[in-house]
């Protein structure tokens, strides 16, 4: 058996320094995960609408965003809920005086795979539920899915970030 050249390991050696150096490029996210901008922009609409929705108890739309086979994992560490934990934990939200007070998605980052998108975010909301504001931020990561002519939002698992 010959010993691997030097010349091999040189190339070996530049290559990996060169992934390296591609790992945290300095472009904007868009141009990483190579979204269009204009779906890009259309997922983050559909994001937002469906935070807001939550926030809102707005039933109707989280009947359409949210599908049947829809899994949520909050933030809290509790049980992860399907679609009717999911409207029932707004109701509560909402039954507690639960109005949004700010939302912000500090970064946002979006793969898409034909018609499904993983979209992971950075995430801070301030909501006010019994006369008290409670502050959250942390780590989303959500699934939307492209379905005929519009995007639902199969799951969404959001973290401390800790």
């Amino acid at each position: 058996m010959k010993p691997i050249a030097p010349t091999l390991l040189l190339i070996v050696g530049v290559a990996t320094g060169a992934l390296t150096a591609q790992e945290a490029p300095s472009m904007p996210m868009a141009q990483i995960t190579r979204v269009e901008p204009a779906v890009y922009h259309e997922i983050v609409a559909i994001r937002d609408t469906a935070w807001r929705a939550y926030f809102a108890n707005d039933t109707a739309v989280m009947l359409r965003l949210f599908p049947e086979n829809f899994i949520s994992v909050g933030w809290g560490g509790g049980p992860w809920e399907g679609k009717r934990g999911t409207l029932a934990g707004a109701a509560q939200l909402a039954a507690d005086g639960g109005r949004l007070v700010q939302l912000a998605f500090p970064h946002t980052e979006i793969q898409l795979f034909g018609d499904i998108a993983v979209v992971y975010s950075l995430y801070d909301v301030t909501f006010e539920v019994n006369g008290a504001e409670v502050r959250q931020s942390g780590r989303a990561t959500e699934v939307f899915r492209r379905r005929t002519g519009y995007w639902d939002h199969p799951s969404w698992h959001l973290d401390s970030g800790k």
